[in-house]
């Protein structure tokens, strides 16, 4: 899948964005290594958050390979936080080998999809599916739709374990579609 069409200064801004996230990451991962029997709450979340922002700027911009990679990496990073998996110094490894794998993807976006980022994936996989009570890997595979507000299924879906740990804060899920082909259309015809 090729990189959606956007102004070059748009992918430039997630290429200086991503690189910013991923600066002190590989201190950060370090130091959750060391902390790994009481790990800071608080590092954790920054840690998710930065691989979160960079997932959804990936997915926006159609980096599919980063987008994927990213999203392993952060579903790692939701079970820690939520205490549903330990850190272990094998988990750290394999989350510095996707920031790795992610810092050389956005160094050159152009070629991010002709990195190999199976191995990375696999590895996460592993670790999760090895450490996770079988009922949570049976909610990680139950795929639960979104409704619209009328009550009617859209073509988006989570899983059942997002959909469970989501905030009683957060009462509603919001979904943003948006065709980007038809704007780039309309704004080319103006």
């Amino acid at each position: 899948m090729d990189i959606v069409e956007f102004d070059e200064s748009i992918l430039q801004e997630f290429v200086t964005e991503s690189r910013e996230h991923l600066e002190h990451i590989e201190d950060d991962f370090l130091r959750l290594e060391k902390e790994k029997d009481n790990p800071d709450p608080e590092l954790i979340n920054k840690v998710f958050r930065s691989i979160h922002t960079i997932k959804g700027g990936a997915g926006f911009l159609g980096l599919v390979s980063i987008n994927e990679l990213s999203h392993s990496m952060e579903t790692v990073l939701s079970m820690v936080r939520s205490g549903q998996l330990p850190l272990s110094s094998p988990l750290i490894d394999s989350l510095l080998g996707g920031a790795d794998c992610l810092k050389l993807m956005i160094s050159d976006v152009h070629a991010s999809e002709g990195v190999d980022i199976q191995g990375v994936r696999d590895r996460l996989t592993g670790l999760l599916n090895s450490s996770l009570p079988g009922e949570v890997k049976k909610e990680l595979d139950t795929r639960v739709p979104l409704l619209d507000g009328k009550g009617r299924e859209t073509n988006l879906e989570i899983d059942r374990f997002s959909a469970r740990s989501l905030s009683d804060r957060h009462a509603y899920l919001y979904a943003l579609t948006v065709d980007f082909g038809r704007l780039l259309k309309e704004s080319r015809e103006e």
